[in-house]
């Protein structure tokens, strides 16, 4: 969420990659293409603006993307540097674009921790799971019910509870370090007991 980036897998194998730009970031005022699914490519160019932003955020003079984002972003050389986003300046609606080292990156971490461990996916915040490969009902991340225990019957579990005992702060209900969000603690679900003693 702090990119704005998603991964889909889709089952197809390109013959080809593109050429990636060796540059860490856009030039200012580099030349942009960007080619927008099934509409007409559109040339723009890298925006300078007065504010500090990370390297990962490309600003583009791009009012306009024509889809929804994702569309690749080419410098004047057809190197691919980025992709498009739809995230706007605030006073301005110029779009931004995603470097492509970002891309990378984020990508090149999700492979490694695919890879590394055994993990089940957590529908509910995307994150890989050690609780739902060992068995475990609830998703150590978010807390809420993985996949696979969502149409059975569930219970306390003693050796789960490394995995999800990571808060300093204790549930006054339920005596649970799970943490709390929503003013809801993850384990029990009731917001805190705050009666005196």
């Amino acid at each position: 969420p702090d990119i704005d980036l998603a991964f889909l897998r889709v089952e197809y194998g390109p013959g080809t990659t593109l050429p990636v730009t060796p540059l860490p970031r856009v030039p200012d005022s580099a030349a942009l293409l960007a080619a927008p699914y099934q509409r007409a490519i559109a040339s723009g160019a890298q925006r300078a603006t007065k504010r500090a932003l990370a390297a990962h955020w490309i600003p583009t003079n791009f009012t306009e993307w024509g889809d929804a984002g994702g569309a690749p972003l080419f410098d004047s050389n057809y190197y691919l540097v980025g992709m498009a986003t739809r995230d706007t300046a605030r006073n301005s609606g110029h779009y931004f674009g995603l470097h492509i080292a970002a891309i990378r990156a984020r990508a090149d971490a999700y492979i490694a921790e695919a890879q590394s461990e055994n993990r089940a996916y957590c529908a509910s915040c995307g994150a890989g799971s050690k609780a739902g490969v060992l068995g475990f009902f609830y998703c150590e991340t978010c807390g809420s019910v993985m996949p696979t225990a969502r149409h059975v019957q569930r219970f306390p579990v003693p050796q789960a509870e490394a995995l999800y005992e990571t808060s300093r702060i204790r549930c006054t209900r339920c005596g649970a370090q799970a943490g709390f969000h929503g003013g809801r603690c993850l384990r029990c679900g009731q917001p805190p007991d705050t009666r005196p003693l």
